[in-house]
């Protein structure tokens, strides 16, 4: 049987492969954050939607989700009671969330740089895990709500490569009129996520060629990719923030 999400963009779908492994169905692509008493990369997984969860604005609350990823968070959003819009760029998560999550017609297929508000307003901008793809000021300049709501990766000191610099997106968010009344860094919950990856692509490599038709060369520089995510972590290069702006004034 072919794996649902054997067509996703790489990796996303040895890191969807990855949480499928001993027969779950996979809910989330993003990292885990491995609080006490996540044991699992999925129970990781659900603690960071959870701790989104905790930081949005009450339902009914308008959300537009940038960057749904499998659909898992849309769909909690929708049975708490919130209006939800997604963007997502990718047809074949479209089409995942919408057979295991139900999630209708609310995700539209586009990048945030070309995603067409057409005229609406939404109450909070979510970007869980996608915000490190945008340009800071894009994040910012295109939100078409007093809240925006970040967790994700962030690089944190100017001399390394790579993410979004953490500066450039405090100084993109107040150029664009927004406060930020929320900063907590969770680089330790997070990083044991890269560890975990460098695991079980050692321990299903034959598998994810197989399933999957990735070959061993782009195996090896995901490899070496996360090596190099794990070191900067470790020396403070990288870190993962929720980061929660409101809009104060108009640019």
């Amino acid at each position: 049987m072919t794996a649902p999400y054997r067509h996703f963009p790489f990796p996303l779908n040895v890191y969807a492969h990855i949480v499928a492994h001993g027969g779950a169905t996979p809910d989330y692509l993003h990292y885990g954050l491995f609080a006490p008493g996540c044991e699992t990369i999925a129970q990781a997984q659900a603690h960071s939607t959870q701790l989104v969860l905790d930081h949005l604005l009450p339902p009914p609350a308008r959300i537009l989700e940038v960057g749904t990823g499998l659909g898992a968070t849309f769909a909690k959003l929708q049975q708490r009671g919130y209006e939800v819009t997604g963007v997502n760029p990718d047809a074949h998560q479209i089409a995942y969330a919408k057979e295991h999550f139900g999630t209708g017609e609310g995700i539209v297929q586009s990048r945030w740089e070309e995603f067409d508000a057409g005229g609406r307003q939404w109450d909070a901008v979510l970007f869980q895990e996608s915000s490190q793809y945008i340009a800071p000021h894009d994040i910012f300049s295109r939100a078409p709500a007093p809240m925006v709501l970040i967790v994700d990766e962030v690089r944190l000191k100017p001399q390394a490569t790579g993410l979004n610099l953490l500066a450039d997106v405090l100084q993109a968010a107040q150029a664009n009129g927004f406060t930020l009344s929320r900063h907590i860094d969770l680089s330790q919950m997070a990083a044991p996520t890269v560890d975990h990856l460098l695991h079980m692509t050692a321990l299903l490599r034959g598998e994810l060629m197989a399933q999957l038709g990735v070959s061993a060369q782009q195996l090896d520089g995901l490899d070496r990719s996360n090596e190099d995510y794990r070191r900067k972590y470790a020396d403070g290069s990288y870190g993962y923030v929720l980061l929660a702006f409101i809009r104060t004034q108009r640019s």
